[in-house]
């Protein structure tokens, strides 16, 4: 039964709740593997346990669980960014990328008031990716929304929302892994300042 709830409602996570010692080895022991690859906690509870106490117990762990996995995510963007490989970072270089259809998964901070970005920079490359759509105006709400909008419908991008954003500050509060590069022939190029290409960023290596 749960081997079919969970790929009905396709469920990623499980957590069993029970007697720690006897009822939850048990009843893990019992697990065909594509469950038991689900499981990413127990919790010692008992089975009058009202509901209330269950959903604060188990959303606790949720939490733990996905601080770690975001952690993990942040520091594979950086690497990748910082190793001039599939990584890109900031609103502009991500926009791009997601225009390009290039991002795999975006991290983007929670809190959009802790994005941080050169209006100019984002407008340039609105203008050369729709040209004949109006320019919004911009504010960190807007431009969060857009980002997101854009992962999903032109990158079909998975989106994280990054809680603790301490370490995806670094790269402006957005940031994506990308599914591959593009050639230099096939990047829309938009400058910062004067003379400093941008689309080195989404394309391959030199």
């Amino acid at each position: 039964m749960l081997e079919r709830i969970v790929r009905e409602e396709e469920i990623e996570h499980i957590i069993l709740a029970g007697d720690e010692e006897t009822v939850v080895p048990l009843f893990r022991d019992q697990l065909p593997q594509s469950l038991s690859e689900k499981v990413i906690d127990a919790v010692s509870l008992g089975i009058d346990t009202p509901e209330h106490e269950l959903l604060e117990e188990t959303a606790k762990v949720f939490k733990r669980h996905d601080s770690v996995t975001d952690m993990q995510k942040v520091e594979r963007l950086l690497n990748e960014y910082r190793a001039d490989d599939l990584g890109v970072a900031g609103v502009s270089d991500t926009l791009a990328a997601l225009f390009n259809g290039q991002v795999e998964e975006m991290l983007i901070v929670a809190a959009a008031n802790n994005l941080v970005y050169d209006e100019e920079e984002v407008k340039k490359v609105l203008k050369l990716y729709e040209p004949d759509e109006p320019l919004p105006e911009l504010n960190q709400r807007i431009i969060a929304d857009e980002l997101v909008r854009r992962a999903n419908l032109l990158s079909s991008a998975r989106v994280t929302f990054i809680e603790d954003d301490t370490r995806l500050a670094q790269l402006g509060g957005v940031g994506g892994i990308l599914r591959y590069r593009i050639s230099d022939e096939n990047a829309v190029v938009y400058e910062e300042g004067d003379t400093t290409p941008r689309s080195q960023a989404l394309t391959t290596k030199a």
